[in-house]
């Protein structure tokens, strides 16, 4: 599930970009060609980078679950329960509070040192193709969604490497 949202996202982003794939179109092939080209194109890359998430997860969480069974399970995370309960809450409220926090540093930074010491403040966007979209939100929510997630799958592999354990189950490798 989490995989196709992944991939649904990333279709959106990739589709999100027509009004710019005009300045691509060589206008020696047929127009109806250049759109099926990057439609498929759309089609096939999204399913294959979710895929990254959607193969990894599978091995991740059972190693999550033998290093932190007490934790709420991400199966059970995006489920009604799952969404009400506390730990889903605070969490929530944490990640929350702390890019708030950090959106705020980093403009207090920019505003005292430009001010005060005359340094200079980055004020252009890297992906300036993206805010000239009809939904330019859409390219910051599948990038920092697939970001994420292969964080949280990767991270959970290898954060608790005495949790992986040897074939018999009775060994624990140490760290």
């Amino acid at each position: 599930m989490l995989g196709l949202l992944v991939a649904g996202l990333l279709f959106l982003q990739n589709l999100n970009d027509w009004p710019l794939w005009s300045a691509s179109y060589d206008t020696n092939a047929s127009y109806s060609g250049f759109i099926l080209a990057k439609i498929g194109a759309a089609v096939l890359l999204s399913p294959l980078t979710a895929l990254t998430v959607t193969l990894v997860l599978p091995a991740a969480e059972p190693l999550y679950r033998a290093s932190q069974p007490q934790r709420l399970q991400l199966s059970k995370a995006f489920t009604l329960r799952g969404l009400r309960s506390k730990e889903f809450f605070s969490s929530a409220v944490v990640g929350l509070s702390m890019a708030a926090a950090h959106i705020g540093y980093v403009v207090v930074f920019y505003v005292v040192v430009q001010r005060y010491f005359g340094a200079w403040a980055p004020q252009e966007i890297n992906y300036q193709d993206s805010v000239n979209t009809l939904a330019p939100w859409l390219a910051g929510a599948a990038i920092g969604l697939l970001a994420s997630t292969k964080r949280r799958v990767y991270v959970s592999i290898v954060r608790d490497p005495s949790a992986i354990t040897v074939a018999n189950g009775s060994r624990t490798i140490e760290t």
